[in-house]
């Protein structure tokens, strides 16, 4: 499983860039218009839109999913991860055996990732506004999500 982490990322941006490739043409559209007509507010609007579309939207999904990814790696019983997706859902679905405790890190691992670099984001970049997109993920850890319920599964198991 070696390279879990770069196969999920490139995988991700693969289906972002799918599903953005009509908005973004669209974009760099009006962005091309804008420098043509010196409407220089619309360009940095669309420049802003884009910054937080794909630095936010689309960034904080990666770094989510490769958080799962790295832990994923170091799972001995794991000999397998399926990258499952659909337009709008991305998942990984690990193959194998994990203990409990692998299993509430591997759930942790995504949200933690992001909740890391919306911290720096915060206190290193905080004008660009784009650490609430990280700092959002969070609630994933509420076990009506799936990493939530995972991490509830696990707690259960290990408890049990």
């Amino acid at each position: 499983m070696h390279g879990l982490a770069l196969r999920v990322a490139r995988r991700m941006l693969m289906l972002w860039a799918r599903l953005l490739a009509a908005p973004l043409s669209v974009l760099v559209v009006v962005a091309g218009y804008a420098v043509w007509a010196g409407e220089y507010a619309l360009l940095l609007f669309v420049g802003g839109f884009v910054l937080v579309l794909v630095g936010g939207a689309v960034g904080s999904f990666v770094i989510h999913e490769v958080g799962h990814a790295l832990i994923l790696e170091r799972c001995r019983g794991v000999h397998r991860v399926e990258i499952q997706s659909t337009k709008l859902r991305f998942s990984l679905a690990p193959q194998g055996v994990l203990t409990s405790a692998e299993a509430a890190a591997v759930a942790v691992a995504g949200p933690a990732a992001c909740i890391a670099v919306g911290t720096g984001l915060a206190v290193f970049a905080q004008d660009l506004g784009l650490h609430w997109w990280y700092l959002v993920h969070a609630i994933f850890l509420v076990p009506p999500f799936g990493d939530g319920a995972a991490l509830l599964r696990a707690w259960r198991v290990g408890a049990g």
